[in-house]
């Protein structure tokens, strides 16, 4: 192979190349763009049949007997999941022992590279039986996630046994059930966070509370519950 030929094979190799690395964050941004869409503007609800294990296998706060069950698939890092959270401390705050939610992560890793981290944080720190306190907190503080932030919020959390906590998080000792709730929203369709089931209804996308206070009334009137 003479040199000119060498060279012009390296510069075709470096135009493939960068166009290969063009095209790919091409799709990344238009997958990244539909994911924030989907999160802030919710599609309509749709129904689903078989919905009643979908509280299983999770953490639930509330009653195990509340008319009333929603299960939310979320990310720690995602802004609009926090803000729902939100949204459902204050229907808690209404509804009370009427209403039970179940949550379960879908930790968008492309995107929020502490999300499964924060996961399992919160399911180590649920074997403790501190999962809600836990919870809040990253959600409180998402803004300062860190990889060394997890014993600080383990500390503030109350947890009672900070060195299981540790051997928790060192050994990814919830990472079967969190693989599981991946799988399980990838096998309704699920395809942005955050998103909710209440009854067999899914709401993918930020709900406002006045529409979820409207499903939970109807599913309540549809069960005799007032």
């Amino acid at each position: 192979m003479t040199v000119s030929t060498e060279r012009l094979s390296l510069v075709f190799t470096g135009i493939l190349v960068t166009c290969a690395l063009v095209i790919t964050a091409l799709v990344l941004r238009r997958e990244l763009s539909d994911l924030l869409a989907n999160a802030a503007t919710g599609a309509p609800p749709r129904t689903i049949a078989n919905w009643h294990h979908l509280s299983q296998d999770g953490e639930r706060v509330g009653l195990a007997d509340a008319p009333v069950r929603i299960v939310v698939y979320s990310d720690y890092q995602c802004p609009f999941c926090r803000q729902q959270h939100t949204i459902l401390q204050d229907i808690r705050a209404r509804f009370a022992d009427r209403v039970a939610i179940t949550f379960k992560h879908v930790p968008l890793m492309s995107i929020h590279p502490l999300a499964r981290q924060a996961a399992l944080a919160a399911e180590c720190a649920a074997r403790q039986a501190r999962f809600e306190a836990y919870h809040n907190l990253l959600f409180e503080h998402q803004s300062r996630l860190h990889p060394g932030y997890w014993d600080s919020l383990a500390i503030e959390a109350r947890l009672p046994n900070l060195e299981a906590f540790r051997d928790c998080m060192e050994r990814e000792l919830p990472a079967a059930r969190i693989d599981r709730h991946v799988m399980q929203a990838d096998s309704l369709g699920i395809r942005s966070v955050p998103t909710l089931v209440i009854s067999d209804r899914i709401l993918q996308g930020m709900r406002p509370a006045q529409e979820l206070e409207r499903q939970i009334l109807e599913v309540m009137n549809r069960q005799g519950h007032r």
